[in-house]
């Protein structure tokens, strides 16, 4: 039975007792005046209260559905299924109620297990999201290293990473451009390339973060001499390049020659050490020289390498037929390669004499090459290339053994044991490992280690006094005496001077070849032999021509001297003959 029936029921019976009531009133009381009326007055009365009490039932019915929706329609708007209806009675909204909140018990549990699925499908999509992003921010961190490794690849494709310079690259570029440019308003381009002398030896004497450092510093010093709108770079290991733009007149490419090679030329101290650097310099001018970038490059590097190769300045115009000359110099050098494996070279040997006395005090031994193709090569000409290409190491190797082996066979041969001397070049006392050499040599050859000479120029002395100090030591420690060569036409510092073990003072022939009329070139002989006198050191004259030059040397008490006045360098069949012949154990003859 639904609810609007058993309203009707509950009114039905309520009336039905009201008229029950009535009838039993009229029985029991017959006084009471019954009539029609009164009975439906009676009707109306029993229909009024049926009806009021009707209407207050069903309100409060109306009023509890009221709040059953209202509930529900809360629910559902705001999802929120924890919430429950409180149930009243056991009629049918109670029962409603306990559907809803079975309903909602139903809801919240599976409103927990969608929120539990949700928050499961988030987490997964949420590490998804997670990776997602780690990637995109590892793709960008790789996106910005290969932009930077592109701009380091390009720099480093158009840049020197040690001075950062221009390379050659990045200057060829500037050239060419400069070169359109020169041609529309006529004017000149210098272009010079620097090359820097024995380089290779200061990194193999004192490392090459010693020879980065040097590099550096050139390159500091060259940029200070040159414009704003010229270019330097650094076009090679030990090379340098240069673009001077605008130029009105060609003097001006010579005068920044100059410059670069008194920079270059300047003492450099690092780590307690001094260093100097010559450098040499070509010059080509556009459009001069040559209509083209290879061309004008060609060009100054022919004319740097005439400039290595020059005795007159340390710099060189192009000139036209500068290439035939070059051409002649590389196929020197190729010969020079082949004459070391065929053995081509031979000692000659100068004596030098006891001025008061006459007598042989020692030999020189020097190099000669005899080609049989070229003849007799100068070594003016070929000893500057033998530097450049790194044979001078053989060479000098080769002269030593020899001039040791020559020695002892004149002592087997009981002739006088007299010293011979060898000039070590710089490659080899900073490079070789001199000591070992000697080893090796002496006990090849048996020599008396007092027997050899060794001479050394003052200038590589200079270059490193610590090394130079240690090695000479260890070279004196050995019995080898120790000949300063070149003395006077350097910069030497006298207590440095005095605290190694020298032998002998050579004065360097161009003060004697001025002597006795330049009164400088005097002046600096006198000094060197009195110097050599209060040190307790044997001086010797070299380059003597002249008798003038005799006798202005033994007015001043140099007792020793060398040069083509007593003899030119011969070869070892004609030094015996001219100073051995009849010497068994006596002093050779004049």
């Amino acid at each position: 039975m639904n609810l609007n029936s058993k309203i009707l029921l509950f009114i039905g019976v309520l009336l039905f007792m009201l008229l029950g009531c009535a009838y039993f009133s009229l029985s029991f009381f017959p006084s009471a005046s019954a009539s029609l009326s009164t009975y439906l007055l009676l009707a109306c009365w029993s229909v009024f209260f049926a009806a009021i009490i009707a209407s207050t039932y069903h309100f409060f019915l109306i009023k509890r559905l009221g709040k059953i929706s209202a509930f529900v329609t809360d629910i559902n708007e705001r999802h929120e299924f924890s919430q429950r209806l409180k149930v009243r009675g056991n009629d049918e909204l109670a029962k409603l109620s306990k559907e809803i909140n079975s309903i909602l018990e139903i809801a919240r549990a599976s409103d927990d297990q969608i929120e539990m699925l949700i928050r499961n499908r988030v987490l997964k999509h949420q590490k998804k999201i997670d990776a997602l992003e780690k990637e995109i921010v590892n793709r960008a961190l790789v996106e910005k290293n290969l932009l930077l490794h592109n701009e380091n690849l390009i720099r480093l494709s158009r840049y020197d990473t040690l001075t950062s310079l221009p390379n050659r690259v990045l200057f060829n570029e500037v050239v060419n451009q400069s070169m359109a440019i020169t041609k529309k308003n006529k004017k000149i381009l210098g272009l010079l390339v620097i090359n820097l002398d024995n380089f290779k030896s200061i990194n193999d004497s004192l490392g090459n973060k010693i020879g980065d450092l040097v590099l550096k510093e050139l390159a500091t010093r060259f940029k200070t001499l040159l414009r704003s709108g010229d270019t330097l770079a650094r076009s090679g290991g030990a090379e340098f390049a240069i673009l001077l733009e605008d130029m009105v007149h060609e003097e001006f490419a010579g005068l920044i020659a100059e410059k670069i090679i008194a920079a270059s030329a300047e003492a450099i101290k690092i780590d307690m050490k001094t260093i100097s650097i010559t450098s040499n310099i070509g010059i080509a001018l556009y459009p001069k020289d040559g209509a083209s970038l290879e061309e004008i490059l060609n060009n100054a590097d022919s004319a740097v390498f005439k400039a290595k190769h020059s005795t007159e300045k340390n710099y060189q115009f192009y000139f036209k037929d500068m290439n035939i000359e070059t051409n002649k110099l590389n196929k020197l050098a190729t010969a020079l390669e082949r004459a070391i494996t065929d053995n081509e070279f031979v000692l000659y040997f100068q004596p030098r004499l006891n001025l008061k006395e006459g007598n042989v005090l020692g030999v020189e031994a020097l190099l000669r090459w005899e080609s049989p193709v070229l003849g007799h090569v100068n070594p003016a000409r070929f000893m500057p290339l033998a530097e450049e290409t790194g044979s001078i190491l053989q060479l000098g190797e080769w002269v030593l053994r020899q001039a040791c082996r020559t020695s002892k066979a004149w002592q087997e041969q009981d002739f006088q044991p007299i010293p011979i001397s060898v000039n070590l070049s710089a490659s080899q006392f900073k490079h070789q490992d001199i000591i070992k050499l000697l080893t090796t040599v002496f006990q090849e050859t048996k020599i008396d280690p007092k027997l050899l000479e060794l001479e050394i120029s003052s200038s590589t002395l200079m270059s490193d006094a610590a090394i130079s100090k240690q090695l000479l030591n260890a070279i004196s420690a050995m019995g080898v005496q120790i000949i300063i060569d070149e003395f006077g036409s350097g910069a030497t510092s006298l207590s440095f001077l005095k605290e190694l073990p020298i032998s002998i003072l050579k004065i360097d022939q161009k003060f004697i070849k001025g002597i006795p009329a330049n009164q400088y070139d005097a002046d600096i002989t006198k000094a060197v032999i009195e110097l050599g006198r209060s040190l307790g050191i044997s001086v010797i004259a070299t380059g003597v021509e002249t008798a003038e030059q005799l006798q202005f040397l033994s007015d001043n008490n140099c007792n020793i001297g060398q040069g083509y006045l007593f003899s030119k360098p011969v070869s070892e069949d004609a030094f015996i003959a001219n100073y051995f012949k009849f010497q068994t154990n006596q002093t050779p003859n004049n």
